[in-house]
C-alpha cells in the first residue's frame, strides 16, 4: 500500500476525448498477470494491441460488444472498459489469491468496488462514501480518511466542493489498496492488450 492522496489523481479533471468519457470501469488486479487475468474473464475471441484512443474507437465503434483493454503495470493488471460491460461477479471471482479493485463511472452513477479472495469487501457509491456495503464496509476508511476527498459524514453542513474530488479519491483509493500508480501518461500512451470477449 502506498501513501498517495487524492491530489495526485488530479489529472482525472484533464478534458480527455477518451480517458473516462460517459461510461468506463477500470480494474486492478493484484498481485497478477496478464494472462491470470485473462484465464478468468471470457473467452478472447479477437485481439490487438493499441493505446487508449484505439481501444475507445474500437469499443465505440462495436456498440454494446464486450471489449477491453489489459495492461500489466508492474505486479498488477489494469483492465480498462469503455463501457463496462464485464459483470461484477468475474471480477469478484478474479479476486480469489489476491485484491482486485474496480473503479466505474458514468452519467448516472459511480461505484467504487473492493473484492479480496473471492469475497466482496467494501463497496459504494462515489458520492455516497458513507453508505458503504460488503462484508466489511470500514475495511478502507482508514485508508479513505489518508486519501482524503472522500464525504464520509453527510449532514447538513455537507461541502459541495467536495464533488469534484469524488473520482480522484476513488482512483487513489485504488492506489492505495493495489499499489498500483496509475498516471496519465501511463494510461493515454500505454499500448494495451485489447480484447474482444465472448
Amino acid at each position: 500500500m502506498t501513501n498517495v492522496r487524492s491530489a495526485d489523481y488530479a489529472w482525472i479533471t484533464v478534458d480527455d476525448p477518451y480517458l473516462l468519457d460517459e461510461g468506463f470501469c477500470l480494474s486492478v488486479f493484484s498481485p497478477a498477470t496478464v494472462d491470470d487475468v485473462l484465464a478468468g474473464l471470457p473467452a478472447v475471441t479477437e485481439s490487438s494491441t493499441g493505446d487508449l484512443g484505439a481501444l475507445c474507437d474500437l469499443a465505440w465503434d462495436n456498440g454494446r460488444d464486450l471489449i477491453g483493454g489489459v495492461l500489466q503495470v508492474g505486479e498488477s493488471v489494469v483492465l480498462y472498459e469503455p463501457y463496462g460491460y464485464l459483470d461484477d461477479d468475474a471480477k469478484q471471482s478474479l479476486s480469489t489469491g489476491r485484491v482486485a479493485v474496480s473503479v466505474d463511472g458514468n452519467l448516472a452513477a459511480s461505484h467504487f468496488r473492493f473484492y479480496r479472495d473471492g469475497a466482496s469487501v467494501t463497496m459504494f457509491e462515489h458520492m455516497f462514501a458513507d453508505s458503504r456495503q460488503g462484508n466489511d464496509p470500514d475495511a478502507v476508511l482508514p485508508l479513505m480518511e489518508q486519501v482524503g476527498g472522500f464525504d464520509l459524514d453527510r449532514g447538513p453542513e455537507d461541502d459541495p466542493a467536495l464533488d469534484a474530488n469524488y473520482l480522484a479519491s476513488s482512483f487513489a483509493l485504488c492506489e492505495a489498496i493495489t499499489g498500483a500508480r496509475l498516471t496519465y501518461r501511463l494510461m493515454s500512451e500505454s499500448q494495451f492488450l485489447i480484447c474482444r470477449f465472448a
